[in-house]
Formats: C-alpha cells, sequence, structure tokens
C-alpha cells in the first residue's frame, strides 16, 4: 500500500499532458519541414498570349492567343469531319492534340472572336470507336475555350 491520500495525482502527471502537446507538435513540425517540394500546379488553361495586334486576337474568357502561338487541346473538343481532314471518319478532338493558331474566327453565336484557326499537326488521332489513325497536317476552327498555350 501507499501512503497517498484518495483524490491527489501522482508527482509526475502534471507534466504528462505538456509532454504530449509538445511531441505532437514536433512531429507536426517535422512533417512540414521535411515533406519534400510541393508538386508543381497543372498548367493552366487560361494561360494568354498578348503580343499581336487587338483584331488578330483570339479571345475568350481570360483566354488570349495570337497567330503563330503553338496550342494544344486540353479538353474534349468534339469531332472534326471528313471533309475538313481528309480522312474517311470522323477523328476526335481530345486532350493533347497539337498545333499553330493561324487566325482569329467570329463566333457564330455572338460573333466575338473566340474561334481559333488552328493549323493542327501532322499526328496520331482517335476515330471514334477508338482505333488511332495517322493524319496530315489540316487546317480547322476551335473554340478557344478549349485551347491552352503551349510553353
Amino acid at each position: 500500500m501507499t501512503d497517498r491520500k484518495p483524490g491527489k495525482a501522482g508527482s509526475g502527471s502534471g507534466i504528462l499532458a505538456p509532454v504530449a502537446v509538445l511531441v505532437v507538435a514536433a512531429v507536426s513540425g517535422a512533417f512540414f519541414l521535411f515533406r519534400g517540394e510541393p508538386a508543381k500546379p497543372p498548367a493552366d488553361p487560361a494561360a494568354t498570349s498578348r503580343d499581336c495586334a487587338e483584331e488578330l486576337k483570339v479571345i475568350h474568357e481570360a483566354r488570349v492567343f495570337c497567330p503563330g502561338n503553338r496550342v494544344e487541346v486540353f479538353k474534349f473538343a468534339g469531332t472534326v469531319k471528313p471533309q475538313v481532314t481528309g480522312h474517311v471518319r470522323p477523328l476526335v478532338s481530345d486532350k493533347g492534340r497539337t498545333g499553330t493558331v493561324i487566325a482569329a474566327r467570329p463566333s457564330p453565336v455572338n460573333g466575338a472572336p473566340a474561334l481559333a484557326l488552328v493549323q493542327w499537326d501532322a499526328q496520331d488521332w482517335p476515330e471514334e470507336d477508338g482505333t488511332i489513325v495517322s493524319v496530315p497536317s489540316f487546317e480547322d476552327t476551335i473554340h478557344a475555350d478549349h485551347l491552352r498555350l503551349l510553353r
């Protein structure tokens, strides 16, 4: 038996809580210090080019493109018809297609210069059934909302 009075804590119990708090703080601090470099954010689709005359710009919301800008499709943009590409079936304009802006074209909806006439690179394109085909370079328009600058 001990000679402690009931209701009195032992001699070391008053230190336990502050020590636990310090240990948690030290571990948390070490985590933030040694976790390494933060991951780079993905390329900003709204990155713009403003190095051409106003009348030559393709503009949609925060996106601005000029003739000569290298661009890529960063999200699904529909299909490209055979009469445009010269290929026998429609091609899927999906993420990763690359080309060069040639000119601005007016939107059929409001007349704003939101469409880019693009010289698409000779590259592999998917058909609607998923078959991948090599297609030579061709020109077609695409809405600026689907493009980002290549850096």
